[in-house]
């Protein structure tokens, strides 16, 4: 299992509700972090994906 911080949380909810239209700059602004920071979480929650902890599975 994966501990997540407020900061993912809120990028994976962001997502939920529409991944195909929002940007690293947009969900950056909503939780308060950078764009880099928003698109380097990203990268560590769909590394995780592929280790079995299924954070992120697909986008649609």
């Amino acid at each position: 299992m994966v501990d997540l911080d407020p900061t993912d949380q809120g990028i994976l909810y962001l997502l939920q509700q529409d991944a195909r239209n929002n940007t690293t700059s947009g969900i950056g602004e909503q939780v308060g972090v950078s764009s880099t920071t928003v698109g380097n979480r990203i990268s560590k929650l769909e590394e995780n994906a592929l280790l079995n902890s299924d954070l992120i599975r697909r986008y649609h």
